[in-house]
């Protein structure tokens, strides 16, 4: 209403009092509907005659309250989790998804454009990066380029023509000597660099030092053999193969007849709570599954669970001289079927983690009969105790989160890793040659790593496609308790 308005019925005041009651006097002058007068009516007892003047319209309800904001103001700072989340970097359809999902509140994208930038954000596009680069590469070539390129400039330029006339009528050309090959095509010309050879390089062709004019002539350099990393998992390979090696051979080389004894028993595995958590939880290329921060339960975030129940199979080849008891030992458990939990969300929240594992191990163990040490031993159980080193092969599978909406699926591996064991049981004398063992073990089987590369966020309802994540590994560390029945035969 405007102060035109006001005026108006100001000047209109000096009506009777029963028409002003009613109403439908005024609204016959002021040419409005009878409902425009009672509101005015309305806003004059309340504030006025200034209640008479329009004012601004309040609007539309904001969908979010300032807590929210304060939520969602928290969650982009922090950036999305790949394995939750389903993005790798915040975009408006995966907030208007995470307000969803955390508030139950359904707004527009438009809606969650014009919030952000109330809040004081814009968006933003980061340069293109390809996932392999070295993040110090380009630093440490611009810091030295300058004194490469002046050894490059320093160099002798020699020009021999190239091998190979790549598919055309010309002739093979015969490189001058003391001179590499150019890899091009067609017979052309390249110029090529010479320089002088130094120790540890290696060339490759027939021609030699005495061939180019001997040792007073600068010959070409060619570029270093690198030693190859050698992974972890062949370390701990060749030292169980030493070990069994070893072994095998003290126990081969001492044997007499009846010393020689073969073992084969079942056993069942409680593995101890396992965390999964990162390798490094910085990593951005490939990313991290966890990250850094924490989770819903206030701890760091990982998927913390056990592996439940193990059945084993063990077979060993041993030597048995007096007390002391060698042997080589094979183990086999075919399914570790982990389940447990992530804290990416609130504690009630759906958030299971699965997994299944194998695993093979090879240790070379010693065994101690206390018997045999002279120790009193009435009873007919004879108790021993031992202990073994070696290597053991896992093999995890996808690893499956199930969240409220999608499920994030990490990739599979194998990996070798030292192993090692502690034990204590008794023997039972079957019979001359046979003996029943039942003993408790410790097994601690190193770390179990999963996957790295293309993991996969998959939406329950399907209305997206599978999104593609180049993800780094995560580990866990596999340790169990046990028991073993076994049956020794000697020979």
């Amino acid at each position: 209403m405007s102060k035109t308005t006001s005026v108006f019925l100001e000047e209109h005041c000096r009506i009777d009092r029963e028409s002003w009651r009613t109403g439908s006097g005024q609204a016959r002058r002021s040419s409005v509907g009878l409902q425009t007068v009672r509101d005015w009516v309305l806003r004059f007892n309340a504030v006025g005659p200034s209640g008479l003047v329009d004012g601004k319209a309040p609007g539309q309800t904001p969908k979010l309250n300032e807590a929210q904001r304060e939520a969602l103001a928290q969650i982009v700072e922090s950036g999305p989790v790949p394995a939750t989340h389903g993005a790798v970097r915040w975009r408006l359809i995966d907030l208007v998804q995470w307000v969803w999902d955390e508030f139950g509140i359904s707004i527009a994208t438009q809606t969650m454009r014009r919030e952000l930038r109330a809040m004081g954000y814009r968006k933003s596009s980061a340069r293109p990066r390809h996932h392999g680069q070295a993040r110090d590469a380009i630093p440490a070539f611009k810091k030295n380029f300058p004194a490469a390129l002046a050894e490059i400039e320093a160099m002798p330029v020699s020009i021999v023509p190239v091998v190979g006339n790549g598919g055309n009528a010309l002739p093979d050309i015969e490189p001058p000597p003391c001179s590499r090959p150019a890899l091009a095509h067609g017979g052309a010309w390249r110029h090529v660099r010479q320089q002088q050879l130094q120790p540890g390089l290696y060339r490759i062709g027939s021609r030699n030092l005495e061939a180019c004019g001997g040792a007073d002539r600068p010959a070409m350099k060619w570029r270093p053999r690198l030693p190859e990393a050698v992974p972890a998992w062949a370390t701990w390979r060749w030292l169980a193969v030493v070990l069994i090696a070893t072994g095998a051979s003290m126990v081969f080389g001492k044997a007499n007849a009846g010393d020689f004894y073969l073992r084969a028993g079942l056993g069942l595995d409680h593995p101890a709570e396992t965390t999964f958590t990162d390798r490094d939880c910085s990593s951005t290329s490939p990313a991290a599954l966890y990250g850094c921060d924490g989770g819903g339960d206030g701890a760091p975030y990982r998927s913390l669970g056990d592996f439940g129940s193990a059945t084993a199979v063990e077979v060993g080849l041993g030597y048995a001289a007096a007390a002391l008891r060698l042997e080589a030992l094979v183990e086999y458990r075919p399914r570790f079927a982990f389940e447990g939990r992530a804290n990416f969300l609130e504690p009630g929240r759906r958030q299971s983690v699965k997994v299944d594992l194998s695993s093979l191990s090879g240790m070379l163990a010693a065994f101690v009969d206390l018997p045999g040490l002279g120790l009193p031993n009435p009873s007919p159980f004879a108790p021993f105790v031992g202990a073994g080193v070696g290597a053991v092969r896992t093999r995890i599978g996808e690893t499956r989160m199930t969240f409220p909406r999608t499920t994030t699926v990490v990739p599979g591996a194998r990996r070798i890793d030292f192993a090692w064991m502690a034990t204590a049981g008794v023997a039972v004398a079957l019979g001359e040659r046979t003996t029943l063992d039942l003993a408790w073990r410790y097994t601690n089987l190193g770390m179990v790593h999963t996957g790295r590369g293309e993991g996969r966020v998959v939406w329950h309802d399907g209305s997206r496609e599978p999104l593609l994540l180049d993800l780094a590994s995560t580990r866990a560390r596999l340790r169990s308790h046990g028991l073993r029945l076994s049956l020794r035969y000697a020979f």
